[in-house]
């Protein structure tokens, strides 16, 4: 065989070595990327794993003695959730729309129990104003005060203070609950719907929704 020959020879078993050799490289690589493509699958599936599990976790603890519960920095009484908010506004309707915004709305106070815990969360959280907290009272046209959800208060649970409700100058159509400079605590007293600028710090607010259960 001549010269050309064995060129042409070597040639063709060289392009065949880089051929194989390539081959093999690409179902090295291939090989890899499927392991790591597992890998990284398992892993995203053990991630996804723990994260349910710490959500269980924290809300076992959440709940633990109850059937249900409430979020942060909000109390359970019974069967609700409550939430205070300090020198929250100046007028009623926007404390209401406010709870609302939380999947709440202004706290309905049906019986002794229920108004002395509220009174306990005005201490808790240093209401000291006497503005105190909005809560979901308002007198109507008919001049009688009606709870946010339509029932009369008449003939049910009242807490007013002494000589309240007065509606000092025919227009104190809210109800709130006085802050610490009260005793007993827990009085209500009816309000403006809308203070002025002369009314300082502003009322608080406390909110009412159903305790959450799962």
């Amino acid at each position: 065989m001549n010269a050309k020959g064995l060129i042409f020879c070597f040639t063709v078993v060289l392009v065949i070595f880089l051929l194989v050799t390539e081959t093999t490289q690409a179902h090295g690589v291939f090989t890899k990327d499927k392991s790591c493509l597992r890998r990284d699958v398992k892993e995203e599936i053990i991630k996804e794993i723990r994260k349910r599990l710490d959500i269980l976790s924290a809300k076992s603890e959440c709940c633990e003695g109850a059937c249900g519960c409430c979020p942060p920095r909000w109390d359970k009484h019974g069967d609700s959730c409550y939430y205070v908010e300090k020198n929250a506004t100046s007028k009623w309707q926007d404390a209401r729309k406010r709870c609302q915004n939380m999947g709440a709305d202004l706290a309905i106070i049906t019986s002794s129990d229920e108004n002395r815990f509220i009174a306990n969360l005005t201490k808790k959280y240093k209401i000291t104003s006497g503005l105190g907290i909005w809560f979901g009272l308002q007198r109507l046209a008919d001049n009688k005060f009606y709870w946010i959800d339509g029932t009369p208060l008449e003939s049910h649970f009242q807490a007013w203070g002494q000589g309240q409700p007065d509606n000092s100058g025919g227009r104190e159509n809210c109800g709130h609950m006085r802050g610490l400079v009260d005793q007993p605590p827990g009085q209500w007293n009816d309000l403006p719907c809308s203070l002025g600028a002369g009314y300082a710090p502003y009322p608080g607010l406390i909110c009412e929704k159903s305790i959450s259960y799962f």
